[in-house]
């Protein structure tokens, strides 16, 4: 387990350096999983109630599944940035805490912060279409080395498999860090809006 000063070192949302602004077309942000077509505000709201009345809700307190839903809720909430924030927080305070696992969340919500702001990132989990059709990450503070960041932060694939996953056409950029919920949800094919599990649900094996 990464050390509390580690954890704010590696995950702070002051970047090292300042983004040169650049001009390019963002890759689209919905997933290739129907599900993430209408993430919307709706999930945001009700996460907050969740928050607001139990805290962070983390695979040690509600169940993986659960965790994973929020975290892709608010992956998604751009145009709340101060609830992404509020939610870095969070989600920091309960990896320092042992309580989430899977801290790879927290890479994935870091860099997404970081972009939207016009700044760096730094585990190049944030990608753009460029103009040969190809994707490719959004600029990076130090591409020399971020294959071992991602690493330290619990990212399952170089960033070199990360890129060539995403051009073979699989969008849902954090399915390795979901331990299996996106395939269940694709098994699903319910209402296409991602479903929050209720509290004591049993954890995902």
């Amino acid at each position: 387990m990464l050390e509390p000063t580690d954890l704010e070192s590696m995950f702070s949302l002051t970047p090292k350096a300042e983004a040169e602004t650049v001009q390019a077309t963002n890759a689209p942000s919905q997933s290739a999983l129907d599900f993430l077509e209408q993430i919307h505000r709706r999930n945001s709201e009700t996460l907050k109630a969740i928050i607001h009345d139990g805290g962070w809700p983390s695979a040690e307190q509600v169940s993986t599944n659960a965790e994973a839903a929020a975290f892709m809720i608010v992956q998604h909430a751009d145009y709340d940035p101060i609830f992404q924030r509020a939610c870095h927080m969070l989600l920091m305070e309960s990896v320092a805490n042992g309580e989430t696992l899977e801290i790879g969340f927290l890479a994935f919500l870091t860099d997404r912060i970081l972009c939207n702001e016009g700044k760096l990132q730094r585990f190049g989990t944030q990608i753009r279409e460029a103009g040969n059709g190809c994707f490719v990450p959004k600029p990076m503070e130090d591409p020399d080395h971020v294959d071992e960041m991602r690493e330290r932060a619990g990212l399952k694939e170089t960033l070199s498999d990360y890129l060539q996953r995403i051009n073979d056409g699989d969008l849902l950029l954090y399915r390795p860090l979901l331990n299996g919920y996106a395939e269940q949800l694709e098994a699903a094919k319910q209402n296409k809006v991602i479903p929050f599990p209720n509290k004591g649900q049993p954890s995902a094996q």
